[in-house]
């Protein structure tokens, strides 16, 4: 499970009410490089990775799940 987006936290809860949390950071913007480059191996990908990141930078502001995972 991930800790992303406004209803992390209660999700969390609902499964279990005293859970044991381990996190592992990394820089956002490497991750997210990192993942754009796997996409563009896989042919998921064909956008620049700055246009990426602003188209679905703006689609996850509005509320859509239709995003990259990164």
């Amino acid at each position: 499970m991930t800790l992303h987006g406004p209803d992390a936290v209660r999700l969390i809860k609902e499964v279990n009410s005293r859970p044991k949390i381990m996190l592992v950071l990394r820089n956002p913007i490497e991750r997210a490089y990192s993942h754009y480059l796997m996409d563009v191996r896989e042919c998921m990908e064909s956008r620049s990775f700055g246009q990426a990141l602003k188209e679905d930078y703006a689609k996850y502001r509005a509320g859509s799940n239709d995003i990259a995972p990164w």
